[in-house]
């Protein structure tokens, strides 16, 4: 059935040959197409149960049919297939069909049939995956990765086709293994550290070379990533609507993403930038509603001031207003069109410049950035949930969670005192 699935070559509704097939219903054998199906390509198995065919199972339930009923019935059945394919996040999604790649991949170079597995297909692809795979083993956390999304697709093809299909990952034998992979077969961590706040410090001051545009412009992408812990995905997203006054000063629209935030009353500690939440939520977040991210007007051990260095780069550079923010500068007053994405390189000759004798720019990368925010704040004794919020980490809660949130005004006094002990005993669970 997935075979035939994959290797349909015309849709069967809007009769379109050789089209490339995203669904495919194991009942009626309905083949459809890109745009006639409401699969989408991140789709982890090409089977989908159409709704018609859902309505026929359930057309001993409907006393009295009408037209209207029978429409609204399908409109009902279309909509619960539309939410159950949106359950998993697409990180999730992405995660599984890593996962039933690579399983095929190491089917393909043995010479054998993809998925479905067997008990000893599924542990000799694990030992396989952590001893001889090429051109490098996999590290153990990654296996198991893997495998979670083939046991997710063993279950999902056995929902979908009411098959007595056996998953082989919830076997005995296959978790044994599993377990014994994880205890043994960890490769030495790959995972870049963050940047002490000395050596932000010296970054700041020294490492950008500010006398050229794309040193402005990487000096302001660092204090976004740092400050206002950003992922360099979401950075590189980031939007900015403003106009210059006759003044010389930046006014901002109300609607922009990313703006500096002037209270009616002179309290200086309070004037910030503020970015929206309509940036790219964090990988481990469930909501798909990221919250705002808040920089302060002062950083007193960094000796930054953030709202006048980010106007300033306005002022200077003039990205377009409503476009990228950080769009690479081209030429002497251009920018490209395309989403900057060299934030490691920027970064790490950055650290290079302001610490010449230093030999372990490898260690770094670019997240190391918003990393060292995160570490700042938990050695300075904030609370998990405070460094979270600042962040946009999910962090689990308990009910009383719920009812109330860190606010603006101490993530800021938070990260304006970074390297300080919070004056303030917290709870560090």
């Amino acid at each position: 059935m997935l075979l035939r699935a994959e290797s349909s070559t015309g849709c069967q509704r809007c009769q379109e040959k050789n089209t490339k097939i995203f669904s495919f219903c194991p009942r009626c054998r309905e083949s459809l197409c890109t745009l006639c199906s409401p699969m989408t390509e991140d789709t982890i198995i090409p089977l989908q149960v159409c709704v018609q065919c859902e309505l026929q199972a359930t057309a001993h339930r409907s006393v009295v049919s009408s037209r209207e009923h029978a429409r609204t019935r399908r409109g009902l059945t279309a909509t619960v297939q539309h939410m159950e394919r949106s359950v998993l996040r697409p990180t999730t999604r992405a995660g599984i069909v890593r996962g039933v790649k690579d399983f095929e991949n190491y089917a393909a170079s043995m010479g054998e049939l993809g998925l479905p597995a067997d008990v000893l297909g599924a542990c000799q692809y694990i030992a396989y995956s952590v001893t001889v795979r090429q051109p490098e083993v996999l590290d153990s956390s990654t296996v198991d990765n893997y495998v979670n999304g083939q046991r997710a697709w063993h279950d999902l093809v056995r929902e979908v086709t009411g098959l007595p299909l056996q998953n082989p990952y919830r076997s005995p034998r296959v978790r044994r293994l599993l377990k014994h992979v994880k205890a043994h077969f960890k490769k030495d961590s790959k995972a870049k550290r963050p940047f002490t706040l000395a050596e932000a410090k010296r970054m700041y001051h020294g490492g950008f070379r500010t006398h050229t545009r794309s040193g402005r412009h990487h000096k302001v992408l660092f204090m976004f990533c740092n400050l206002g812990l950003l992922r360099p995905n979401a950075s590189k997203q980031l939007r900015c609507s403003y106009r210059l006054r006759a003044d010389g000063r930046v006014e901002f629209a109300t609607n922009s993403q990313v703006r500096v935030v002037r209270p009616p009353y002179p309290a200086a500690p309070f004037i910030h930038v503020r970015v929206g939440g309509g940036h790219s939520s964090d990988k481990n977040a469930t909501s798909a509603k990221p919250g705002d991210r808040f920089i302060p007007a002062v950083v007193h051990q960094l000796e930054l001031k953030p709202v006048e260095l980010f106007e300033a780069y306005l002022i200077i550079e003039r990205p377009p207003s409503g476009g990228l923010l950080f769009a690479a500068p081209l030429g002497k007053t251009g920018f490209r069109l395309t989403t900057f994405s060299n934030h490691g390189e920027a970064f790490i000759k950055g650290y290079e410049r302001s610490h010449p004798d230093a030999t372990d720019s490898d260690t770094l990368g670019a997240g190391s950035a918003r990393k060292a925010a995160a570490q700042w704040l938990w050695s300075g004794g904030w609370a998990k949930r405070v460094i979270a919020d600042a962040g946009g980490w999910f962090c689990k809660k308990s009910a009383v969670d719920t009812y109330f949130k860190t606010d603006p005004e101490r993530i800021l006094d938070a990260i304006e005192n970074v390297g300080q002990k919070t004056r303030l005993p917290q709870n560090r669970r």
